[in-house]
């Protein structure tokens, strides 16, 4: 449980640092500095954002105080907050947390209703030496100096002890003495009351203790090398917290040696069979991971300096073969790759189209591969929803020499570009459509696609991907739904042997 809390409040302050550095937060009603560019409207609270689960009040309003733009933006950033909900550090935090991230919409107001100060002083105070106890401050983003004070229209903190149920009154009592969790504030002696104690839990234990520190705020106990099972029951007090643990990771005896050398067959087998899972893991996440903790930069931006200095600008052809180079040799980024890309540059070759979308541009790869083959006159509208891929994406696409005119790139998710194709960017048909973005988004996007009439009799969609990491829900959608001629191109993972892949290909046929 220390554990999983420890992780989501790595989560929690990675993204409020994410969000920090990419949009300077303005919390607080209009007459706090709040704005945004997009237009305040007030949404109903999605059942998807737990945070707010039976809060009291169904609409909030959109963009929230902590800037987000977006109901899926708030339900990602707002989940984090769900560990310190569930330590009761405050009756309020519930309320506080919501009134941020989904802000209360009244209709005779223009804009959020903040929080008052003194609700934010008040959770703060009840929930700081919580967070401190696990290594984090309060964040700078729930500043109270920033909320209007009770003289204002603003939400008040909950009267003293009115509306807590009979199990907040008992926990908040408890946290009053100390933030140590129950089961390490017992003080059982003997076999019979350390059962009698945790004969909840399904393991108990009893070992002889070497040493007793303190490290860091936390108790550490040190068992010595002797210790017996008392029954099923076993808790383990590590850090501050009562963990059960299978009774055969308790066992003091070592395993045989031949045993586990029976088993080494096995795992050579498994070694064998999955090794380009293997060095697709080691080039993907652990090198990845590594260079962005040594370089400060991320992938594609360590992708676009080797490209920048290694291929000729204006020469599309020397940017993607860099990009090659680059993803089979230094680094592994899922591009389309050259093998699938000429599969795809045979479609558009064939198909002549004039207009075509593109979603999920990444850093660029695959847009500069589809303008170079398009016919004059012709232009691509490339989506990607992630702002610093698409900076980069930008520059690589310039760098090959296509303007506005050929290529426009939308920051934007595709769930939010789709529906407005034909009112903001005047399409009327849609001739050829390539995804490569998040591949549970592909059933959707092609279904909103289908809904939106952009799709005409002989508009083709292009899909990598749909075997590995794969589209079941895709693929099924177009086996069932009769509006398409497809097949499956069968290839390998880009940049990848031994790794089964495959891109489909659909004409869009109508309704019979």
């Amino acid at each position: 449980m220390r554990v999983s809390l420890l992780l989501s409040f790595v989560v929690l302050l990675g993204a409020s640092c994410a969000s920090d550095s990419v949009v300077p937060v303005q919390l607080g009603p209009p007459s706090l500095g709040f704005s945004s560019s997009v237009r305040s409207v007030c949404k109903p609270i999605p059942s998807t954002l737990s945070l707010c689960h039976g809060i009291g009040y169904k609409l909030m309003r959109i963009p929230n105080l902590l800037g987000h733009d977006s109901l899926r933006e708030a339900q990602q950033q707002s989940a984090a907050w769900l560990p310190l909900i569930s330590k009761l550090c405050h009756r309020d935090t519930k309320k506080f947390l919501c009134s941020l991230f989904a802000p209360v919409c009244l209709p005779e107001l223009s804009g959020p209703l903040s929080p008052c100060r003194s609700l934010c002083e008040a959770v703060r105070d009840g929930c700081v030496p919580v967070m401190s106890a696990f290594g984090f401050p309060w964040p700078e983003m729930f500043n109270c100096s920033r909320f209007p004070r009770g003289t204002e229209l603003c939400i008040p903190a909950t009267g003293e002890q009115e509306g807590l149920t009979a199990e907040e009154v008992k926990h908040e009592e408890a946290l009053k003495g100390s933030i140590i969790c129950d089961a390490c504030s017992l003080s059982a002696e003997g076999e019979t009351d350390i059962q009698e104690s945790f004969c909840h839990s399904p393991y108990a234990f009893k070992m002889r203790l070497g040493s007793v520190s303190t490290v860091g705020g936390d108790r550490q106990l040190v068992p010595t090398a002797r210790s017996r099972i008392l029954s099923d029951t076993f808790i383990l007090v590590v850090l501050g917290a009562a963990s059960p643990l299978p009774s055969n990771i308790l066992q003091s005896r070592m395993v045989s040696p031949a045993i586990a050398l029976a088993f080494l067959p096995l795992l050579l087998t498994l070694l064998i069979r999955y090794r380009y899972y293997f060095v697709l893991f080691y080039r993907a996440i652990l090198i990845r991971t590594w260079r962005d903790c040594v370089t400060g930069l991320s992938r594609e931006e360590r992708a676009f300096q080797y490209v920048l200095t290694h291929a000729t600008p204006g020469d599309p052809d020397s940017i993607l073969e860099a990009f090659d180079v680059w993803c089979s040799k230094v680094e592994f980024i899922s591009n389309i790759g050259p093998k699938k890309g000429k599969i795809l540059d045979r479609q558009l070759i064939e198909q002549s189209p004039l207009t075509v979308l593109e979603l999920g541009a990444h850093c660029g790869y695959s847009t500069v591969r589809i303008a170079r083959n398009l016919p004059v006159g012709a232009r691509l509208y490339s989506v990607e929803m992630d702002q610093r891929n698409a900076a980069i994406a930008e520059k690589i696409i310039r760098l090959a020499g296509f303007d506005d005119d050929t290529v426009e790139l939308i920051v934007n998710p595709s769930d939010e570009v789709i529906p407005k194709l034909r009112s903001d960017y005047g399409l009327e048909r849609l001739d050829f459509v390539f995804m490569d973005h998040w591949k549970k988004c592909y059933c959707p996007d092609l279904q909103m696609l289908e809904g939106s009439g952009l799709l005409g009799k002989g508009s083709m969609i292009v899909a990598d991907n749909v075997l590995f990491p794969g589209a079941p829900k895709f693929l099924r959608h177009i086996r069932k739904s009769g509006l398409y001629e497809w097949k499956i191109h069968r290839a390998t993972l880009e940049y990848s042997k031994g790794i089964r892949d495959g891109m489909a290909e659909l004409v869009y046929q109508g309704i019979k």
